[in-house]
Formats: C-alpha cells, structure tokens, sequence
C-alpha cells in the first residue's frame, strides 16, 4: 500500500467537533477524484485502496451508516474520526506501528503479561466479531482438535485442571486429555502441506491421529503409559462445538472437534493413577455425574466441558452414569455367597459366607498383622483411618502405598500367610501398594464395634444412631463412622420389642419385621460395615464382657459386675478393683461394692444442686432430663421426689400435677412397657384420717393411669413413708399397687433404697449392698432437701437374665409438672 497515498487520505477525513454533533461528510466519489489528481494513481487502484479503508472503518464501527449508504463518509463521533486517524497515521508511517515488532512472538521468554494482554486484545475483538453478525454466523479462525479420556473410578471422573492459569470467572477442569498437535501427525505428514487438514474439523488424517493425542496427553498429565497401565476404546464423537476461547494468547472463535475415549486401567495403573493424584492434588479433582450436570463442586471448583452438554442437554447426567468404571481390578472377593466380617481382635475369628448362613474361619495372626488387615480392610471400606507415621501413604478406593522396604516384607509375608489358610485377603501391586482384595459392599467388621441409640424425632418418627468405636492400631487410628437413619413409629416399636427381650412376632405391628429392618436399616448400616442389624443378640445371656459392652451404649451409664468378672473377664488390677473404669464404649464398668464412686453418681450429685430456671418449659425439661427413660434399654423406672404425692393434692383440679405429667409424658414416648415406682414423703398434715387418705390415694392414682392414652406405663407403685422422720431413715414404708381391686395399702419392713436395688440385683450380700444404698442416699439428699436433682442410671445385673432399672431422684420431677417453687405462676399456664 502506497504510505504517500494514506497520508493525503488521512489529512482528507472528514472532520468531527469534539462538542456537539458538527460535522463533514464527503461522498466517496469526491474523495476518489482528490485523490486520483494528488496521487497521479489510476482511477482502479484509488477506488480498490478506498474500499479497503472503507471496509475498515465499517468493520470498527467508526462511519456513520445512513450517511455510507448514500454514498458519503461521515465519523458517528469525534472519539471515531480519533480512531480513524490513529489508524491511517500507523498505516502512512513505515516507522510506525501498534505494538512493538516482536509483540507477537511467542516463548518462554515472553513476559506473562504480554500474553494476558493479547488474550484480553484477541478476546474483545473476536467477541465483537461474534455478535455483531447481523445474522450472518461468524466464520471460525481457529480450528481445535481433542482427545478427552473418560476415568471413573467408584462413581467419580478424573478432572484435571487446564494448562491456562487460574481464572475466578472461568471454569478450569477438564477431562484427561488435550489438543492434537503436529507432533502426534506420523513423520512423513510433519510438513507444512499438511496445516490445511488441521484447519478443518472433518479431516480424516486428524481422526486417525486423535488416538495418539490421547496416548501423549495421558502421559504428560498423569504419567500413565498405553498397554502396561491402560487401554482405551472409542465412545462418543461430538459434534463440531463453536465458541471464543482458548488456552492462554490463543484467544478466538474456535472451532472444536472433540473425541471421548473410555480409559480402562490396569491394578498396576489404577495405583499409579492415584499415586500421581494424591502427590498434586492442586492439579486434580474427582467430580460425579451429577457435578457435571451442573458444572461445580460444592467447594466452588467447576468443570469445562461447554461443548459435551451443548451437544447432549439434560442426558448428559445420564449418558455419564452408564460410563463403565475404568477400574478392572476384579477382587478375589465378590458376591453375596463371599461375604466376610473382619475380626475385632486377632483371637476372633473371621465369619465368611452369606448372612444367615456365615461360617467362623479362625485364623492365628499377631496383634501386628491383624492391626495391618484391619486398617487395610477399614481403609477399603472407605471409614475414616488416620496414618500415625510416615511408613505408608493413604490412598484412594482402598489402597496403601508402602514407604519403608521392611514393611514391605512384612506385608508379603502376611499375605502369603493368608493365602495359605485359605483367605488371600491382602493383593500387592509392584511390591509397593497393597489392598484388601474384597469388594467393598461385601466387606464387614464384627458386630461388638457397633452401638446405636433411639431418639424421638417428632409424634410419630424416630432416629436410629448407630456408630462404630475409634480404636487404635500400630498402623493408625480407626476414627468413629456414624450413620442416622429415620424411621418410622413401626420400625421404632421393633427395635423397642426386640431389645427388651420379646418376639416382635406377637406384636401386631411387627408383621415382616425382619423385612423391615433389612430394607429400612441394614441397607444403610452396610455403609460402615455392619453386616446386620440386630437391637440384640439372639445368644446374649446377660453377662457382661468386654465384646458384648457395646450393646449397653447409649442405654446405660455404668455396668456392675461381681469380683470374678472383674478379673478374668476384664483382667482388672488390684488398683483398678477398687474404682470404676470408663472403657472406649462410654460405659462404667464397677464392682457393686465401688457402685458409689460411679461418674454416673457423681453427675446425679452435681445435679441435685442445679436448679431449673424460672422460665423454662416443660418441653426443654423433659428432653434435657428425663426424656432418656422413655427410650434407654429399660424397663422399670423409679421416682424419688418427696413432695410428688402432697402437691399432686394441692393442685388446682384444672391443671396436671407433676406426676401426672410425667406419667402421660412417659407413657407418650417410651419404647417399650414401663412399670413405674414413685418414693414420697407422707405429707405432714395427713396425720389423721389415714385410712381415708389411702383410700382417696389409691382412687386418685388410678384415674392417672385410666387417663394414660398409650398404656405403656403397666404398672405403678407408690412407696410412702407415714412417719416425722426424714424419708432416708424411714423404717416402714407403704406400697400401693394401682390398679388394684383392693384399695387397702399394706406395710412390709424394708427401706425404700433397698427396694430400688433389688430390680437390679436380688442376691447380693448386705455388706455390698449397704455401700451401694450410702451412694443413692447421697444423690437423694438433694431430693430430701426440696432441692432438682435427677440422674437416668440404668443399671445391668452381671449374670443371667438382664434386669434394668431407672433411677429418676430429686423435685425435678415437680418442676417438669410446673409445681415446684423454681418454676413462676406464668409458666404453670402452659
């Protein structure tokens, strides 16, 4: 182009104000005869030049359209005529230009902010140029060809974070894989004749070569090699996908021909694969289908595959969910009939085959090889193991990378073992990395590392906790797994059935119980290696031991055994004879004669001097302190509250008394039968008339427990004292049995703490069983003051036939009624 030419062109644009809207226009063909006499060029070579120049001002928006359509040049503003100046200057200079000479070159060399400006520079303009079709679709200038890899490995895709730096706007995860290059072309197609193929997306020297792309792309990323670690097979070519982007300065409207491939790794590469993730976790990221249905993870991370959903819309959740898994680890293990449950201690056996009918497989191994399997079996189970040295590296869908050369040998030899008696359990890959070789929903742990709790969830639905214990092992911490699972008022009464010791089969609401519990409880119980869920064991009787203590969590406080128990079973120490020992389960284990140094008493104790606030519901009162009665592993539950009787009188005949509110509370939300035992003081005014009072009594109580709507509550009895002294030193006590067709009440001689212990425990001598009475007496002496107290202490007997009882002492229990002092005249409305 003629530099002289554009100079004169320059200094004949028509002029713009900068104020205002004045302006110059001139037609086309005057400014092609000016510059046809100035130049001495010929009238085609002006005309061809002013075209071009025209065309540029069109194509940047700098000429005003109405005014080009007659024929006539006129700038829409004076920032336009500027623009058109700074472009006819650059082009009438030979010295001059936008950017430096070597702006352009790409390299290592290149500063990183030449190339984010570039790819700002090409972004602005290529996204103009999209819009701005006026219809007409914009024509690609830059044509992409790529090889995605498809790894699901337990129902998640490898991502892998793109070469471009991170952008907050942008989303930076993509499948394995990349752009085809010159480099995966064969030698002889190497050559410059062959860049017209690689600028068009249906080019079948590209779909030959797309397989070596994804062969050199794997590599690079995840160090994986064809043949030893993988193999792949074709499985979805996507339509070509049009849109402005690129990786770093290559910033344009791209053309995109994608290709997926269905990766399937070998034990040797699927270990390696994880190996390489786990060493760089900034570069990788698993996400499911569902993530990729809607692009993010939940910690903000997003995926890049624009074109995939393009071309399949709401299926692609679908189309991704019936992608094989990549691994083709085929465990040794697999199916119903190879079930197998882990021992809790290398002296318990392993139970092998399907539930119902498992067999006991017992196995020698050494405190150190079993802690080795259960931490590998835990780790496969995907429960939640902590690493407590260097010597082995955690990684994921249940393998072990061995980092200390000794350990290797011993982790063979082990498994040599094991194979050997018949369960090759443990699978070593490359000397290095080692699994449990069972499938994991066929994998199980013994059922004494499990305990569960009810809790009321609402009227009409309960919650089922079970979790596992946290051990220890030479190898790492086994953490706690949990699981909470809803169930219905059927499914909470069967559990309720079974656990107090009764054949749900005579219930009727129990009809296919044991479907119900399958399908409602062990599908989700599975999930932490319980095999199945069972409130307690058909062949438990009674006794208690260190494996059957999970059982009482959540039920009970603290667990008495006699001497013997205490040293053979639980091979306690002379020093450890002589208090309580809280184990993992959460629960004390006691002589009877150190039942008095309990925590359990100690926190009864606190408790009796802890007032309940003036404004505090009735609702709040019972969950925080009594709600633990209705569903704890009990059935007996008994009251000491020394005013119970005298304010249940006193009410106003519109208002519940307190015991009254317990009882339909109780009964409201128990489990299970519930047979009731209420200790009060006389009251001082009843002196006379005390056959009549009885009478009143028993007559009043009745018309409690006619009014309870569930009749849980079968039984309750009332143990009264008629003399001045204090209530703990009383030494005749009345019982009344309600209902009861005679309305007479009768003495016998016993003291009522002695009464409360023996549900637990009838043969015990006196001397244990009076440090046992001085340690309640303590707990009621809150109670006996008028002062809140309470303690939920089911107690378990240590032979035999399980025999429970609750233990509720202190004016609580008025106060949860709204009839004790602490509670004002506002609250005894609710």
């Amino acid at each position: 182009m003629n530099h002289l030419f554009i100079q004169k062109l320059s200094e004949l644009l028509p002029l713009h104000a900068e104020e205002g809207s004045i302006r110059q226009e001139i037609s086309r063909e005057a400014l092609c005869n000016t510059m046809n006499q100035q130049t001495g060029l010929s009238t085609i070579e002006v005309e061809a030049t002013l075209c071009v120049i025209e065309r540029l001002f069109d194509s940047a928006a700098l000429l005003d359209l109405r005014s080009l359509a007659a024929g006539n040049w006129a700038f829409v503003s004076f920032p336009a005529y500027l623009m058109a100046r700074s472009l006819t200057e650059t082009l009438a200079n030979p010295n001059q230009r936008f950017f430096r000479h070597d702006y352009w070159e790409q390299g290592h060399h290149r500063p990183e902010e030449d190339a984010e400006e570039q790819r700002n520079l090409l972004r602005y303009l290529e996204l103009q140029r999209a819009r701005s079709t006026d219809g007409n679709e914009a024509r690609p200038i830059r044509y992409v060809h790529v090889a995605w890899g498809l790894i699901k490995l337990e129902g998640k895709f490898l991502m892998h974070h793109r070469e471009d730096r991170a952008r907050p706007e942008s989303r930076n995860y993509v499948f394995p894989g990349g752009r085809l290059n010159a480099a995966d072309l064969p030698p002889e197609q190497r050559v410059p004749g062959s860049l017209p193929e690689l600028f068009q997306t249906a080019s079948p020297l590209v779909k030959e070569c797309l397989s070596k792309t994804l062969e050199r792309e794997l590599n690079e990323e995840l160090k994986l090699v064809v043949g030893e670690d993988y193999s792949y097979e074709d499985f979805l070519a996507l339509p070509p996908y049009r849109q402005v982007e690129g990786a770093r300065n290559n910033h344009a409207l791209t053309e995109y021909g994608i290709k997926l491939f269905q990766i399937c790794l070998t034990s040797k590469g699927e270990v390696a694969l994880y190996d390489r993730v786990c060493n760089e976790p900034q570069r990788f990221s698993w996400f499911s289908s569902e993530d990729l249905a809607r692009n993010t993870l939940p910690d903000g991370r997003s995926a890049y595959i624009d074109a995939l959903k393009s071309a399949l819309g709401d299926s692609i959740q679908s189309l991704l969910e019936r992608v094989s898994d990549s691994s083709l680890f085929q465990p040794r293990f697999s199916g119903e009939s190879q079930q197998i449950t882990i021992p809790s201690s290398p002296m318990r056996p392993f139970l092998f085959g399907k539930t119902g009918k498992e067999k006991s497989v017992p196995l020698i191994m050494t405190e150190r090889q079993w802690g080795l399997l259960f931490a590998l079996a835990w780790h496969r189970k995907g429960l939640d193991l902590k690493s407590e040295s260097s010597v082995f590296t955690l990684l994921p869908n249940g393998w072990i990378r061995l980092n200390d050369s000794k350990l290797v040998a011993e982790a063979k030899q082990f498994a040599s073992s094991l194979a050997d008696a018949g369960l090759p359990l443990i699978e070593i890959i490359s000397d290095l990395y080692l699994r449990v070789s069972v499938e994991k929903s066929i994998l199980f742990f013994d059922d004494d590392l499990y305990s569960y709790a009810l809790h009321r969830d609402g009227d009409s639905e309960g919650l089922l906790d079970v979790s596992t214990q946290t051990l220890n092992t030479q190898w790492g911490a086994i953490h706690s797994s949990r699981v909470s699972i809803h169930i219905t008022e059927n499914v909470w009464h069967i559990i309720a059935t079974i656990r107090q010791g009764h054949d749900p089969v005579s219930e009727p609401f129990a009809e296919g119980w044991e479907r119900n519990l399958r399908e409602k409880i062990d599908t989700r119980t599975r999930q932490i290696g319980l095999r199945k869920f069972i409130p307690i064991r058909d062949d438990w009787d009674g006794s208690i031991v260190r494996n059957n203590l999970n059982m009482l969590s959540g039920h009970a406080e603290v667990a008495l055994i006699d001497d013997a128990s205490a040293l053979v079973e639980f091979d306690f120490s002379e020093e450890e004879l002589s208090k309580p020992n809280a184990l993992s389960t959460g629960v004390e284990v006691c002589r009877f004669s150190t039942a008095n140094k309990a925590e359990s008493f100690s926190k009864a104790l606190f408790r009796s001097v802890s007032h309940i606030e003036p404004n505090e519901s009735y609702d709040n009162i019972w969950k925080e302190r009594f709600s633990n009665l209705a569903v704890a592993q009990l059935k007996r539950v008994s009251i000491v509250d020394r005013y119970a009787v005298k304010r249940h009188f006193e009410r106003p005949q519109s208002e519940l008394s307190g015991i009254a509110r317990f009882l339909r509370l109780l009964d409201r939300d128990s489990s299970g039968k519930r047979h009731v035992s209420l200790f009060s003081a006389w009251p001082d005014n009843w002196n006379e008339d005390i056959v009549e009072k009885k009478l009143r009594l028993a007559n009043e109580f009745k018309s409690v427990m006619e009014k309870l709507p569930k009749k849980n509550v079968k039984e309750l009895k009332v143990v009264m004292n008629t003399g001045s002294p204090p209530l703990a030193s009383a030494p005749a006590l009345i019982k009344c049995d309600l209902p009861s067709r005679n309305p007479h009440n009768r003495r016998f001689p016993c003291k009522w703490f002695l009464t409360v212990y023996q549900i637990a425990n009838n043969a015990i001598n006196q001397e244990i069983e009076m440090s046992f009475v001085s340690g309640l007496l303590k707990v009621a002496s809150g109670a006996v003051a008028g002062v809140a107290a309470v303690t939920v202490l089911p107690i378990f007997g240590p032979v035999g036939t399980i025999t429970v009882a609750g233990i509720v002492v202190g004016s609580t229990l008025g106060a949860a009624a709204g009839i004790a002092d602490e509670i004002n005249s506002k609250d005894k409305k609710q």
